[in-house]
């Protein structure tokens, strides 16, 4: 693994935050950069109690800015994950742990978290319908759908967590390392995990956004990445992934698509996966806060 992280790749100013948290710690560290040159934040949470002679495992989150303070978030919400695994460790379920939160570039959203691989097998036509409504102005994708997921999980895995693991005391191994998310954050998690499976033990994949589209019409991502992922798969061993969605709003109509999913891991022979359905959530941070906890708890027993 090319770990050559240094001043010169990540020049980065860290300091604590004061904000309203309820529990821990919230360091940002900011200019850094992907080896193209895009631009992202990394916020380290550490809980309360922190001792820098102890090791803790690390979950590494995307759309970071989403998860420890609904007072700097666009909606106000939060997964209040300071608070829940604050809480899991206190109760002697989860052992000292960090979480750390990932950006993204701004406006450049999917095109980071778009599983960059299965979505250049589609083709041309198939990739602007897909990217038809997902396309800000100024954005990579405003003149064309480029995707620069493998860029930002090269950052993600190269620069990151060797800043990370030389920063705190962590466990740097892949058995006490986790990644997750919601949404496309979701399939970025998925993504990673079958990416660098020799960096992750679990993935958590939340509301995931199996259709890659808001539109009816079918991009035609699903074929691609089951083409994709029956070549990944086999280097799974004893990781696991956890999937899930909400039974209102825009989760709704990821039911089918996440019932296809789990039809084709068990065709491919890969059994470790849970997938639970809760109907009354819906597609936000608030309800993916309600169930962080248990979420957090299967991936961590496993």
């Amino acid at each position: 693994m090319k770990i050559f992280f240094t001043l010169l790749y990540i020049c980065s100013s860290l300091w604590a935050m004061a904000q309203s948290m309820t529990t821990g710690r919230l360091d940002e560290v900011s200019d850094l950069r992907t080896q193209q040159g895009f631009p992202v934040k990394a916020w380290v949470w550490t809980p309360n109690g922190y001792d820098p002679k102890v090791q803790c495992n690390v979950i590494y989150m995307f759309d970071g800015q989403m998860l420890f303070d609904a007072d700097k978030t666009w909606n106000h919400l939060e997964w209040t994950m300071d608070e829940t695994v604050d809480h899991l460790i206190q109760q002697g379920i989860l052992g000292p742990t960090m979480v750390v939160g990932i950006s993204f570039t701004d406006s450049l959203r999917h095109s980071q978290y778009t599983p960059q691989k299965p979505f250049e097998q589609m083709s041309a036509a198939q990739q602007q319908l897909a990217m038809a409504t997902k396309r800000p102005s100024g954005s990579l994708y405003y003149l064309k759908p480029i995707v620069c997921s493998d860029d930002y999980l090269d950052f993600v895995v190269t620069r990151l967590k060797p800043y990370v693991d030389s920063h705190y005391a962590t466990f740097p191994d892949r058995a006490h390392t986790y990644i997750g998310g919601a949404s496309m954050g979701g399939l970025m998690a998925m993504y990673g995990l079958l990416e660098y499976p020799q960096m992750f033990r679990a993935a958590f994949c939340m509301s995931t956004n199996w259709p890659l589209t808001d539109q009816s019409a079918d991009p035609g991502f699903m074929a691609a990445w089951e083409k994709y992922a029956s070549r990944r798969l086999p280097v799974l061993t004893d990781h696991f992934i956890y999937m899930d969605h909400g039974g209102r709003g825009k989760d709704a109509t990821y039911g089918e698509y996440q019932k296809q999913v789990d039809a084709f891991l068990r065709q491919s022979g890969f059994n470790r996966f849970e997938t639970r359905v809760f109907p009354d959530h819906d597609h936000s941070e608030a309800d993916w806060a309600k169930r962080i906890q248990e979420v957090l708890i299967r991936i961590f027993l496993q």
